[in-house]
């Protein structure tokens, strides 16, 4: 036990003086470079820092001269812009003060016009309900002079035709009717053709004799290629329907059901017209053009302009006003 506390006073002793100076020696040198490492260390990183930042400056020198380039390049647009907004800045103005104006005017129309214009939209409407029974008689009134018109003809110029038909004014109104259907015919012909292509060669060669005056020839041809033509449409013969009301009803449900005014344009065909008289129904006096006296050799005597363009407006009647597939009968 004395031994052992002997042996801890011995290793506690005091170091000497020359232990002492070495280890404070050992400590200032280590200081000493601590503190030069501690100063040098900030100037080596920003030293590095600079190489970095030249380096990335040099890299990025091109693309900044490009972006001047590019900046210098669109000025002139970019100026041109300015002088055009400074332009129309005006008119844009001017157009903001005219609807302003507009807007103005209309909110002080009169609710008592609006009242009159409601009203007269009445009056057409209820006027628009007798058209299926006026053209019914104005297309008899044709029918019966041999004519059918056109959906190309104005409603009011129809109807004034029709007025000097009735008052004894033929001459006048066939003199027009002529003219009208002269100027038409080519494309009626034509038109046909394309509705039916495997007509068109025969009604090409019937509109050449037509041409050439050769109306014995051209007459018959039309009326033949009407007839065909309305069996082809709707499986009927075209003089039969006077009979077949029943038949007749039935192509209008299915054609035109909900059209009064293009139901009308099937009316005339079932009436008795000269076209289409029976032995019984001709008169000795009788001179117009007939469908069975041409096709059956009974007439010598049809060959003239006028009854060749009365076949081609009958032509013209069943290929484009009956068919209606590619014009609406009530808008025209």
């Amino acid at each position: 036990m004395k031994v052992n506390m002997a042996n801890e006073q011995e290793n506690t002793k005091i170091p000497t003086a020359n232990q002492t100076t070495v280890q404070e020696s050992t400590m200032n040198i280590v200081s000493n470079k601590s503190d030069k490492a501690a100063r040098t260390a900030p100037r080596t990183f920003w030293a590095g820092m600079h190489e970095v930042a030249q380096d990335f400056e040099k890299q990025l020198a091109p693309i900044l001269q490009m972006q001047k380039r590019i900046l210098e390049s669109g000025r002139p647009f970019l100026e041109a812009q300015e002088r055009m907004q400074k332009m129309f800045d005006p008119l844009l103005e001017t157009q903001r003060q005219i609807e302003l104006s507009v807007q103005r005017a209309l909110a002080m129309v009169d609710t008592e016009y609006v009242r009159h214009i409601d009203a007269f939209i009445r009056q057409l409407q209820e006027k628009a309900k007798t058209l299926p029974e006026r053209t019914r008689k104005a297309l008899l009134v044709f029918g019966k002079h041999g004519w059918f018109p056109d959906l190309e003809m104005a409603t009011l110029g129809l109807w004034e035709l029709e007025k000097a038909l009735i008052a004894g004014d033929t001459a006048e109104a066939e003199k027009a009717l002529i003219v009208y259907y002269r100027e038409k015919s080519a494309n009626i012909v034509e038109n046909t053709g394309v509705r039916f292509p495997k007509r068109a060669k025969i009604l090409g060669a019937a509109f050449a004799a037509h041409g050439r005056g050769e109306y014995e020839l051209s007459i018959p041809v039309f009326l033949a290629q009407a007839d065909g033509i309305f069996k082809e449409l709707f499986g009927i013969q075209l003089w039969k329907i006077r009979s077949e009301n029943k038949i007749v009803e039935a192509i209008i449900q299915r054609t035109c059901p909900d059209d009064e005014v293009r139901a009308a344009f099937f009316y005339p065909l079932m009436q008795m017209l000269p076209i289409s008289a029976t032995t019984r129904e001709r008169g000795s006096d009788f001179n117009e053009l007939n469908r069975h006296q041409v096709l059956h050799g009974e007439s010598v005597d049809y060959g003239s302009e006028t009854n060749s363009l009365k076949a081609i407006s009958l032509l013209n009647y069943i290929s484009v006003v009956l068919q209606g597939n590619d014009a609406n009968i009530s808008e025209n």
